[in-house]
C-alpha cells in the first residue's frame, strides 16, 4: 500500500507538472506574434552623397541650436531651457553620427567610407569648437579673449 501510494502521488505531480508546462507553452505561443512584430530599430543605409548631405544638414542645424544658445538673455537662461535644447541638438547629431560611425566601419564603398571619416571629422570639429562671446566691439572667441588668456589652472603659470 506503501508503494502504491508512492506511484498515485508520482503519477499525480508529473500530469500537474506536465499540465503547467503544457499551458505556459501554449501562452508562449499566444503572444510570441506580438514580440515577432515589434518594430526594432534600424539604421538608414546612406551612400556617399546622402552622407555629405545628412551631415551638412545636421551641423547647420546644430549649430543653428548653438547660436541660438548663444544669443538667450541670462535672464532667460533657465535649466529646462538650455539643457532641452542641447539634448536636443546632442539627440540630433548622435542620429546622425551612429549610422555615418557603422557605414564608414563596414560598407563596401569606398566612396561612403571615405564621405563618412569626412563626416565624422566634421562632427568632432563641432564638438571642439570656442564657443563665441559677444564683446562691444566684435564676436571674438574665448581663446582670443584677452581676459581669459592665462587659465589659473595652467601648469604653466604654477609657480616654480
Amino acid at each position: 500500500m506503501y508503494i502504491d501510494l508512492g506511484l498515485q502521488q508520482m503519477k499525480e505531480w508529473t500530469f500537474g507538472h506536465s499540465a503547467r508546462r503544457l499551458v505556459l507553452t501554449a501562452l508562449c505561443g499566444a503572444f510570441a506574434p506580438v514580440a515577432w512584430t515589434a518594430p526594432r530599430p534600424q539604421i538608414p543605409i546612406w551612400n556617399a552623397p546622402d552622407i555629405d548631405k545628412v551631415c551638412g544638414e545636421t551641423l547647420s542645424k546644430a549649430r543653428g541650436e548653438i547660436a541660438a544658445l548663444e544669443r538667450l538673455p541670462l535672464s532667460q537662461a533657465t535649466l529646462e531651457r538650455v539643457f532641452g535644447t542641447w539634448n536636443r541638438m546632442q539627440i540630433l547629431i548622435k542620429d546622425t553620427q551612429g549610422p555615418v560611425e557603422i557605414l564608414t566601419n563596414a560598407s563596401p564603398d569606398a566612396a561612403t567610407r571615405t564621405a563618412g571619416e569626412s563626416c565624422l571629422l566634421k562632427i568632432n570639429e563641432l564638438g571642439t569648437e570656442p564657443p563665441t562671446v559677444s564683446t562691444a566691439s566684435s564676436r571674438r572667441t574665448w581663446w582670443r579673449d584677452s581676459r581669459i588668456r592665462e587659465w589659473p589652472c595652467r601648469r604653466t603659470n604654477a609657480p616654480a
